[in-house]
């Protein structure tokens, strides 16, 4: 997760985005002023001087820094699964570098889970507490599994999308055929969500456990879909799971044939069909040289 955490440095840097002087008067003062002078042109050098420096310093703080984590956390609340700084800019810029800290602290936050628990409820900054456990690693993945069935719908929502965007990216963590299922079909439930549904065509994707049923999903969907960057994105995915599970099933490239040809599809998606195809044909081709 360290490349995404990088993200949130450089995100934070080009916004100059926490203002401590005029907005933030919390426990995290000093470290967030860290982010308040914009920056442009930084390079991944540079970013990654930044982060440690941020690092020792929350370091220095010993085990008062997850008092302050917990302090920070429990000192705003996010409603709903939303951006939060299109609702409040200054909750946006406190949450958006709580993130940052999450990242660097990882699994030393393992004494503050019990913490990160009490918060998965509708009345508690939930959407902290669940991105709190996700930087936990391993140790705070069965609590998010368990919230996937919580029943306030935001935090089942935002749990689902949180699992959607941690796939593959933490370490030693394997979701279950069980979780994998029950992510799957939240994330069916996401395509017909016109802010949400890229979650969906991911989650669909990334949690498969029937390449065949989420192959067929995601293609009926996309001749549902108006917007030509998501149906790119539909056939992209679907083209994934195609080569991920080595699908014997050829309907999926009779259908990009099709879509390939069909002029009355976008210029970019009949492109993307193409690219597609010779991709996997050259695949094919190669894997058949291997075994000879």
């Amino acid at each position: 997760m360290k490349h995404i955490l990088y993200l949130l440095i450089a995100l934070a840097l080009l916004q100059g985005c926490s203002k401590n002087a005029e907005t933030y008067s919390g426990p995290f003062k000093e470290i967030f002023s860290q982010f308040d002078t914009p920056t442009t042109n930084l390079s991944p050098e540079e970013i990654k001087k930044i982060s440690d420096q941020v690092k020792e310093d929350l370091q220095a703080m010993g085990t008062n820094v997850l008092t302050c984590v917990v302090e920070e956390m429990n000192s705003y609340k996010i409603a709903k699964m939303d951006y939060p700084w299109a609702l409040d800019k200054d909750v946006g810029r406190r949450f958006q570098n709580l993130l940052i800290v999450f990242g660097l602290l990882g699994k030393d936050m393992e004494p503050i889970i019990p913490e990160f628990v009490t918060n998965l409820n509708p009345g508690r900054n939930f959407v902290a507490a669940i991105y709190g456990l996700l930087n936990c690693g391993t140790l705070g993945m069965p609590y998010l599994e368990e919230a996937l069935n919580h029943p306030d719908e935001n935090i089942r929502l935002a749990v689902t999308l949180a699992l959607v965007g941690c796939r593959n990216t933490i370490e030693g963590w394997e979701p279950s055929p069980e979780l994998s299922k029950a992510v799957h079909a939240a994330s069916v439930s996401l395509l017909g969500n016109e802010d949400l549904r890229i979650y969906g065509i991911v989650g669909v994707a990334r949690y498969c456990t029937d390449p065949e049923e989420s192959i067929s999903i995601l293609m009926d969907r996309f001749t549902k879909e108006t917007n030509a960057i998501m149906r790119v994105a539909f056939i992209k995915l679907s083209a994934q799971v195609y080569r991920e599970f080595s699908c014997s099933d050829k309907s999926f490239l009779a259908a990009l044939e099709e879509i390939a040809k069909d002029e009355n599809n976008e210029e970019m998606v009949r492109k993307v069909a193409q690219n597609i195809l010779k991709d996997i044909a050259e695949q094919e081709s190669t894997s058949k040289e291997h075994h000879q």
